[in-house]
C-alpha cells in the first residue's frame, strides 16, 4: 500500500536531521509562524510536522504552561564538542560566499555545528541580538560601517570572535587570514623579473586595513627597484558588485589610453576577473598586451580561461580549524591573527614578458 505524501514532508526531515545534529541546543525551535514563514508552507502543514516530530519522539514540550518545544532529551548533548555561528552580510557577495564554506568545512572537521545568519547592516537587531546569544564561538565578517552600539556588543564578547576578511585588530579583535600582505611580493617578484616596469594596481575597497596595507608593500616595491605604476580605485563606479565595478571602470581606463601599464595587479581574485574582462573588451590580449596577476587563491585565479597568476593560499578550511584549535587549547585573552606562514606562487597563463 503506497504511502501518503505530505506538504510537510520536507521540513520534517530537516527538522528531524537538525535535532540529530543537536541545531537546537544553542538556539531555540522557531515559532510556529516563523517555520511557516521560512518554509514557505501554510500553519496547518507546519502543525502538522511538529506533530509527527513529536510522536515520533524527536521533540518534545518543556511542560510549562506555553507547551514550549524543545530537542527530546536523548537528542541533546548529541556529540557536538561546540557550537558555532557565522555571521555575514547579506552584501557580502562571492568573497563572504567562498568564507561561509571554509568556515563550514572548517567547524565539520572539529566536530562542530555551524549556524550561519545573515545580517542587514550594523544595526540590523538581529546581528546584535545574535552575538547575544552564548555560542561557544563567533565568526563574523564585518559590514563596511560600524555603530557605537555594534562596536560595544562586539567588545563584549571579544574572547570568542574571530573577524574574516577584514583586519579590526587594531580593536581588540583577533582574526583570521587565509594570506599575509606580504605574499605581494612573489607576485611583484614574477612580474618584475618577467621585465614589466610598468605596473599598475587596481581595487575597489576602501577603509580596510588589509587592502591599504597591500598597497603599501606595492609602492614601496616600485619605489625600491625603479618601477612606475598607478593605483586605480573602482570604488566609486556605479556598478554593483565588486567584478562589474572593475570591468566598467578599467574598461573606460583601456578603452581611453589612459595607462601605459603592461601588467594589472588586482588586490582580490574577483578583481582580476573583472580586469580580465574589461582588457577583452578594450580588444587588448592577456598576456601579449597585458600581463594580470592578482592577490588571490589559485583555488579560483587557476580555474580562468586564460589561468590567472595567483597564490596557493591554504584552503579556508585549514585556517578556520586553526583558529578552532588556538581557541580551545588558549583563549582569545590577547589578540591573534591566524595566518599561513608562507604562500607560494601559481604561474598562470595570464602573465608573460612584456611585448614593448
Amino acid at each position: 500500500m503506497p504511502v501518503t505524501a505530505f506538504k510537510s514532508d520536507p521540513l520534517v526531515r530537516l527538522m528531524r536531521r537538525r535535532v540529530k545534529d543537536g541545531y537546537y541546543e544553542a538556539t531555540p525551535i522557531p515559532s510556529e509562524r516563523r517555520l511557516s514563514a521560512e518554509s514557505g508552507l501554510s500553519l496547518t502543514c507546519v502543525r502538522r510536522a511538529i506533530a509527527q516530530l513529536v510522536d515520533e519522539g524527536y521533540l518534545e514540550r518543556n511542560g510549562s504552561k506555553s507547551g514550549k518545544l524543545m530537542a527530546a532529551r536523548k537528542y541533546q548533548c548529541a556529540g557536538q564538542k561546540f557550537q558555532a555561528l557565522l555571521l555575514s552580510p547579506v552584501t557580502g557577495g562571492l568573497s563572504a560566499h567562498l568564507w561561509q564554506e571554509g568556515v563550514y568545512e572548517g567547524v565539520r572537521c572539529c566536530n562542530g555545528l555551524l549556524r550561519v545568519h545573515h545580517f542587514l547592516d550594523e544595526d540590523d537587531p538581529a546581528l546584535l541580538s545574535m552575538l547575544g546569544q552564548s555560542f561557544d564561538i563567533i565568526f563574523f565578517i564585518p559590514p563596511d560601517n560600524f555603530s557605537e552600539v555594534l562596536r560595544n556588543r562586539l567588545m563584549q564578547c571579544r574572547n570568542r570572535i574571530f573577524t574574516l576578511f577584514r583586519d579590526l585588530t587594531d580593536q581588540g579583535l583577533s582574526m583570521i587570514s587565509d594570506v599575509s600582505a606580504s605574499a605581494m611580493l612573489p607576485l611583484l617578484d614574477h612580474l618584475s623579473e618577467l621585465g614589466h616596469k610598468t605596473i599598475d594596481c587596481v581595487h575597489c575597497r576602501t577603509g580596510y586595513r588589509e587592502y591599504e596595507e597591500r598597497i603599501k608593500i606595492w609602492r614601496r616595491y616600485l619605489d625600491e627597484h625603479g618601477l612606475r605604476g598607478q593605483l586605480w580605485d573602482c570604488s566609486t563606479s556605479n556598478e554593483r558588485g565588486e567584478q562589474r565595478m572593475v570591468t566598467s571602470s578599467m574598461r573606460n581606463v583601456f578603452i581611453d589610453g589612459r595607462t601605459d601599464a603592461t601588467a594589472m595587479l588586482g588586490l582580490s581574485v574577483i578583481t582580476g576577473w573583472g580586469l580580465a574582462r574589461a582588457i577583452t573588451d578594450a580588444q587588448l590580449r592577456i598576456p601579449q598586451d597585458v600581463s594580470l596577476a592578482v592577490f588571490g587563491p589559485a583555488e579560483h585565479g587557476s580555474q580562468s580561461v586564460p589561468s590567472i597568476t595567483s597564490l596557493q593560499q591554504p584552503a579556508v578550511s585549514e585556517m578556520v580549524r586553526r583558529a578552532i584549535e588556538r581557541f580551545q587549547t588558549q583563549g582569545l585573552e590577547e589578540t591573534v591573527v591566524i595566518e599561513p606562514d608562507r604562500v607560494a606562487l601559481f604561474k598562470g597563463e595570464s602573465t608573460g614578458a612584456p611585448s614593448h
